[in-house]
């Protein structure tokens, strides 16, 4: 209970503890909401990826009630000479850079979104899967990449949202406990690093697939229905677009993450 100093009337002491308590309970509920749409996205994991297409209401609901009621990170940034600290804003595209995180009357620079995704741990991931990649530059690079598949985020909050359920769900009180993680099957070993996979929305990204590539091998056919080919380009008759099944985060042995992106299979 509130000690309420300078209240002499029994009424007023009421009258401000029970504004005390209402805060309290709202904060409560909050919490709850937030809890929930957190459960509801980390309930998607080990989902068969071949179901995936198929429950992509559930998989769209759960995701989008996530990012509607997640808090963002803050971030902090300077410009003018001053420093701002504030939580992340997302316009109604799903970006960051223009209106809602406007400094003054401008927008944010290309060096200052880059140096937002680096506070986040993100500055690679950024530079070959966020919005800042055109569909070209995608399908381009799967027929230099290692992988026969390259992918982006639909927009700067998916990609950075994303990342931060990962966070959350492998960060228990600020620790990073590998042996826990792959104990429990929330991590999975991938060479000298570790991921972490969760079914995805098709709305969320995309994907371009190298038909040619080496390493391709053959692909799923709960796959190959959605698969469309890249807009006319004599370079690229090979790349096609497959939906989206799956983010993966990948961090290393100390909870750093290395890089963020998409997979169809």
């Amino acid at each position: 209970n509130l000690v309420m100093v300078g209240c002499d009337k029994p009424s007023q002491q009421q009258q401000l503890q029970k504004i005390f308590d209402d805060a309290a309970q709202e904060i409560v509920k909050e919490q709850q909401v937030i809890d929930a749409a957190f459960k509801g996205v980390d309930q998607l994991q080990g989902t068969a990826p071949q179901t995936i297409y198929a429950n992509q209401a559930k998989i769209e609901q759960a995701w989008d009630t996530f990012l509607k009621e997640t808090p963002t990170p803050v971030v902090t940034f300077k410009s003018g000479g001053k420093t701002y600290t504030i939580p992340l804003k997302f316009d109604a595209d799903g970006n960051f850079d223009k209106g809602v995180m406007m400094v003054g009357k401008n927008n944010l620079t290309s060096k200052q979104k880059a140096e937002i995704y680096k506070q986040l741990g993100l500055e690679h991931a950024a530079q070959n899967h966020s919005v800042l990649k055109t569909n070209r530059d995608l399908a381009v690079r799967t027929l230099t990449n290692n992988s026969p598949q390259s992918s982006k985020y639909l927009n700067d909050q998916v990609f950075i949202m994303s990342c931060e359920m990962a966070k959350q769900k492998c960060f228990v009180n600020g620790v990073f406990d590998l042996k826990t993680l792959l104990k429990n099957g929330i991590l999975k070993p991938s060479g000298d690093n570790y991921l972490y996979v969760l079914p995805m929305p098709e709305k969320y990204g995309t994907v371009y697939v190298n038909l040619k590539h080496s390493k391709l091998g053959k692909i799923p056919k709960w796959v190959q229905q959605g698969t469309k080919p890249f807009p006319k380009d004599a370079g690229l008759k090979d790349i096609v677009e497959v939906p989206m099944t799956e983010m993966l985060v990948v961090f290393d042995k100390t909870g750093k993450i290395v890089t963020a992106y998409g997979r169809a299979f």
